[in-house]
């Protein structure tokens, strides 16, 4: 009972938030899967719920290869408790409070006592990072897992490293590639910056084998059950065509996105502050090398994954650094600022939670599951089903495109099988255009030309309706 009350007196601001952030969490459970959620987890979860796992291995249409913690986990929830969104925020709760829990022991190492709520909020409140956890995203799980490895990595368990890389690995391609950073940073920490043998560096990377093994395993696997080594480039898989090269130019373009992707929601003030600190104190600033190399390491191997091929690039891809680099910047404006530096870190939290509200002009893409500015359209997709139903217009005959076109059984967990069809000016009677789907200008200007029948709009979300026929 002593241990019990010592853990509560020693976290009680952790206590408070995490009471807050289940409050949060409680408020948005009814919001159905958006985005890349809906085939990332609902779509393979839905058909491992409804084959009772017979099998791992999901069919070519699903257009994923193996079952992945998520994936297994929410189909898990279901055949237990029911397939509902409010039970499937809540078991996603644990992860939420778990990550937050990781991320303030993260803090705590790396931060004073006086500092520690104020760099807590700074980098929880970060706008990927807190949309992560209030989503139904496997991010949220690939936060939680990578946390909890940096906290064992740093305190040198390594049972419980081996188990928490493993799971982190089990979560998607990136959990895949984020473990292997952690590993490499991990070896390179040992041989170069610990300066210990060889031998202790490759002693201390058996821990690892468990990771190392279910990655060649999935390899192995999507090479036989699915024909391809890691890259897809199958012309039946929608997502063949992010797998092939770029030239030059698109390589630039892709330098330039990745660029703007990392400075969006409030991280370029976090740039100024840095560049401020180091202006002031004539470049004399104290920083974590550690933590500076993880940045450097994870940014160079997320480049070569995706830089070279013509992925979109998402915000959310790079959370994992927006929550190291944040650390890291908090402990450069302490150490060589610390009279000012909880003035600007109030300032930044701030910017950070404002960015929310910033939603860009209509032909600009947006990283929508990346900011909470997305979250009139649920609202607003249930004013649009509404308006059709009451037209007594059939659903497949509006057209509309990403993330309206799956099945309501797959993105609000019901058992209504209808959905709207992918936009088709010749065949659709309606055609659905909502600024969420970040459609390309010939697309917009071809939708213009005919009349908008009804608007539905609310903090610069829309999703107009247009007439074709």
């Amino acid at each position: 009972m002593t241990r019990f009350y010592c853990f509560i007196q020693n976290n009680i601001f952790f206590l408070i938030v995490a009471c807050c952030i289940t409050i949060a969490k409680l408020l948005l459970c009814s919001t159905c899967f958006f985005w890349d959620t809906i085939s990332l987890i609902s779509v393979p979860a839905n058909y491992l719920f409804e084959t009772k796992f017979a099998s791992l291995l999901y069919p070519p249409e699903i257009n994923i290869t193996l079952a992945t913690f998520p994936q297994m986990y929410t189909a898990l929830v279901w055949s237990i408790f029911g397939r509902t969104l409010l039970i499937t925020h809540l078991a996603y709760l644990p992860f939420v409070l778990m990550f937050a829990y990781q991320l303030y022991s993260l803090c705590k190492r790396f931060s004073p006592k006086d500092f520690l709520p104020y760099v807590y909020l700074f980098v929880l409140l970060d706008t990927t990072i807190f949309t992560q956890i209030l989503l139904l995203t496997p991010d949220l799980f690939l936060l939680a897992f990578a946390a909890w490895s940096l906290n064992n990595l740093l305190t040198n368990k390594k049972i419980s490293l081996s188990c928490s890389l493993f799971l982190l690995a089990t979560v998607s391609d990136r959990g895949m590639i984020l473990s292997g950073v952690l590993i490499l940073f991990h070896f390179i920490d040992v041989l170069f910056f610990q300066k210990l043998s060889l031998r202790s560096a490759v002693k201390s990377f058996l821990i690892y084998l468990p990771t190392l093994c279910f990655c060649l395993f999935l390899v192995f696997v999507q090479k036989i059950h699915s024909g391809y080594f890691l890259i897809n480039t199958d012309e039946k898989s929608p997502w063949s065509e992010h797998w092939h090269f770029v030239d030059f130019y698109g390589f630039v373009r892709n330098l330039l996105v990745a660029t703007f992707r990392c400075v969006e929601n409030g991280h370029l003030f976090v740039l100024i502050m840095l560049a401020f600190v180091v202006i002031r104190t004539k470049g004399k600033v104290a920083y974590n090398r550690s933590l500076l190399f993880l940045c450097a390491l994870f940014l160079s191997v997320m480049a070569f994954c995706t830089l070279p091929f013509r992925n979109p690039i998402n915000t959310r891809y790079f959370a994992f650094l927006f929550m190291i680099f944040s650390i890291f910047a908090a402990g450069v404006l302490i150490k060589s600022m610390p009279r000012v530096a909880k003035t600007f870190l109030v300032v930044l939290t701030i910017l950070a939670v404002m960015s929310n509200l910033i939603v860009y002009p209509e032909k600009m893409a947006q990283s929508w599951d990346s900011s909470l500015a997305h979250l009139p359209y649920y609202k607003l997709r249930e004013q649009v089903k509404d308006f059709f139903s009451e037209q007594n217009v059939d659903y497949a005959e509006v057209g509309t495109s990403f993330p309206l076109l799956q099945t309501f059984e797959n993105t609000d967990l019901t058992d209504d099988s209808r959905s709207f069809s992918s936009i088709d000016f010749d065949n659709n009677r309606f055609v659905i255009y909502t600024n969420i789907s970040n459609l390309n200008d010939d697309t917009i200007d071809k939708i213009s030309e005919y009349p908008c029948v009804k608007s539905f709009q609310k903090n610069g979300i829309f999703m107009n309706i247009h007439k074709i026929r």
